[in-house]
């Protein structure tokens, strides 16, 4: 099989307008990138070297007063902020990855402030170091060289230490039910998403992607069958998003609520699992997504603070 390729025809500049509303968050740092949020949001950001980490530092307290200075690309909303002693927990990801938004989903469902560190893809040095192999999400408590200090990997382990440990609060997650039905319907159409929202992720002006060198880690780590070829699948976007829009349309009698996939409009595991799949197909512009799924993006974006890519759609 050939490797993959980045798409020749699709080179950044073709995202200029998504690139220019990531410039609100994005600027250059004396040593590498820095993460730059409006007003208050910014005191949390530290400069990263090229290829190294970029830290975002999470709080709602003041973002209702930016959104009235600056035209924010993402929704923003209060909610009540639970506040952790210094250091505040630190989840090492990638934006586009859904076992990052797992944990991100319960930070944001318990209101906990906590930092974000975004990794650049082709980074293998820092998890490596932290975990002994690369991989994300990485949630890191307590302060380095400490006695309470503690590195967790594995997505759904750090679902359950921010769901069920005290010091987070009281648990808000249901328990998981059989939705035999859901599983079966991501595992057809695993495929076709890939091939549509993988292209896309490669040229996004997300913080993992800011070097030739991460994107095409990216492209590298992650190839499609025959066609292989970013460049062939995006091509073929007009006939691939009319198929994903038809196996779209079986999930309107799997999602029962617009606040969670369950009748009684509760998150649960099941949620953690579901939303983050469905989240990275906000990417695909042009892509018809039914009522109701787009109703249950919308509400549960809203809910757990993570927001959808539809501002830099391609």
């Amino acid at each position: 099989m050939p490797p993959a390729t980045l798409p020749s025809r699709l080179c950044l500049s073709t995202f200029l307008p998504a690139i220019a509303v990531a410039q609100l968050f994005l600027r250059p740092g004396v040593n590498g990138l820095t993460l730059s949020f409006p007003a208050a949001c910014s005191s949390g950001a530290r400069s990263a070297t090229a290829g190294g980490p970029v830290m975002a530092s999470s709080s709602s307290s003041a973002a209702a007063a930016a959104q009235d200075k600056v035209a924010m690309p993402f929704p923003t909303g209060s909610k009540p902020v639970k506040e952790i002693e210094s250091p505040r927990p630190k989840l090492w990801i990638y934006d586009h990855c859904p076992y990052c938004v797992r944990p991100r989903m319960v930070f944001g469902l318990k209101g906990i402030t906590h930092d974000l560190a975004y990794l650049s893809n082709d980074d293998i040095e820092t998890p490596t170091a932290m975990v002994g192999k690369k991989m994300v999400p990485i949630l890191e408590l307590g302060r380095p060289g400490s006695d309470d200090h503690e590195i967790m990997a594995e997505s759904m382990d750090i679902v359950k230490r921010l769901d069920l440990d005290p010091q987070f609060g009281p648990p808000v997650l249901a328990p998981a039910v059989d939705r035999k039905d859901l599983d079966s319907w991501v595992s057809s159409a695993g495929m076709l998403m890939r091939r549509l929202v993988r292209p896309r992720n490669a040229v996004t002006p997300l913080a993992e992607f800011q070097t030739r060198s991460a994107r095409e880690a990216f492209v590298r780590n992650h190839p499609l069958p025959e066609p292989s070829s970013y460049e062939a699948n995006l091509k073929a976007s007009p006939k691939l998003i009319e198929e994903l829009e038809r196996e779209l349309w079986k999930l309107e009698g799997m999602i029962h609520s617009p606040t969670s996939v369950a009748a009684d409009g509760k998150l649960s595991y099941n949620d953690i699992e579901f939303f983050p799949r469905m989240r990275g197909l906000t990417i695909v512009q042009g892509l018809g997504i039914p009522p109701k799924l787009r109703a249950y993006l919308d509400a549960v974006s809203e809910r757990v603070d993570v927001p959808l890519y539809d501002k830099i759609a391609s």
